[in-house]
């Protein structure tokens, strides 16, 4: 897992880099990411986002896993693609 040495965002609309998994907060006001391309990102708004913020690159899903439940985000929710969900 790589962390930034600097504030990264940009905006929620990038193609082929969706969102795989995420993990929420209780309550559900905030939420961290990870995409299919191994991000772990923190959305804004948690939903319906317009930018995310880059927490780290090449995360594996049990780093994923690992950092929210070490930072309060005990709510996991595997996200698939229309594609992937049997008719």
């Amino acid at each position: 897992m790589l962390v930034p040495n600097a504030l990264i965002t940009f905006p929620a609309a990038r193609q082929g880099n969706g969102e795989a998994r995420r993990w929420y907060a209780d309550g559900g006001a905030t939420a961290i990411v990870l995409s299919k391309r191994g991000m772990l990102l923190e959305p804004h708004p948690t939903f319906g986002p317009f930018e995310y913020r880059l927490l780290a690159l090449n995360v594996t899903a049990s780093e994923a896993d690992e950092y929210a439940r070490r930072h309060g985000f005990v709510h996991m929710r595997e996200l698939r693609s229309r594609n992937e969900i049997r008719r």
